[in-house]
């Protein structure tokens, strides 16, 4: 099996670019509710940004070595080191 990591290209995509994990009636709902219609070409730019930033987190629990996610350790994910306004 090929190792496609997660620098660079996403697991995600494929030769077509990249497969919709978002539900766009989902999405629609929560901007439509807040006043907002998204134009052609939104649902698709907003799914590449959340594969963009899942595939970031991925990328980070990597590097903190972290092997699974839970609750206590989410901040990892999110890159926020700095939980008490200090820097270590």
């Amino acid at each position: 099996m090929k190792d496609r990591g997660l620098v660079g290209i996403s697991p995600l995509s494929n030769k077509k670019g990249n497969q919709m994990i978002i539900q766009k009636s989902k999405v629609k709902k929560i901007f439509n509710a807040n006043g907002v219609q998204l134009g052609a070409g939104a649902i698709e730019s907003i799914n590449r940004e959340i594969i963009k930033t899942i595939t970031r987190m991925a990328n980070k629990c990597k590097e903190g070595n972290v092997k699974r996610i839970l609750p206590d350790n989410f901040w990892i994910a999110l890159g926020d080191y700095d939980l008490y306004g200090k820097d270590y």
